[in-house]
């Protein structure tokens, strides 16, 4: 349903392709119904601050009252069965980061309100230990980019990439297109 809407700008629901259950009584039903004007979200214009929303002014302000606060953080693991080329997933990592404003945002105070701002390019090192981690999680600085920490851990024959983006930028729907786009690219 989303691929017909994103792809051609039609609004089916899926009783439409229960209805029309092969690919040629679909295509005819497809023809018959009108393409929609959506509005295409553009490429931001270039400026010193950007807008936030009021669901990330909330968090800012949350984390920034309370020293050492883990609350937003969203730590997640990918295990790997044998070890990965190491360079690679460091340069895969650095390839999402480098394409995504999200990940170049960090936030700031400015005339006592909070804004967002985007560095040019992330420079990312993938931290590499021989044994597991158990204090990865750790407080993010709003104020620097990137809001992520990534740690590849090797022990006992496991091999287990964290990471831990802080909610400000992201949510659990980004975090697995994350996890989806970095085995795309590794793969």
């Amino acid at each position: 349903v989303s691929e017909i809407y994103s792809s051609m700008n039609i609004k089916v629901n899926i009783q439409d392709i229960y209805n029309h259950s092969t690919i040629s009584e679909l295509a005819k039903f497809l023809d018959t119904l009108d393409v929609e004007n959506t509005d295409i979200i553009k490429k931001h214009e270039q400026a010193e601050f950007y807008p936030v929303t009021s669901a990330q002014r909330r968090i800012y302000y949350t984390v920034n009252m309370e020293n050492n606060n883990l609350a937003y953080n969203t730590p997640f693991g990918i295990l790997f069965k044998t070890k990965p080329d190491l360079d690679k997933l460091e340069n895969c990592i650095s390839k999402i980061l480098n394409s995504h404003d999200a990940f170049k945002t960090y936030f700031v105070l400015n005339y006592g309100d909070v804004y967002q701002k985007l560095v040019d390019h992330i420079d990312f090192k993938l931290l590499r230990k021989d044994y597991k981690n158990e204090d990865f999680i750790k407080p993010f600085d709003l104020s620097k980019a990137p809001l992520i920490h990534a740690e590849f851990d090797s022990y006992e024959g496991n091999y287990l990439l964290q990471l831990d983006i802080h909610h400000i930028i992201c949510d659990g729907s980004s975090i697995n297109i994350f996890a989806k786009e970095l085995c795309d690219l590794y793969n």
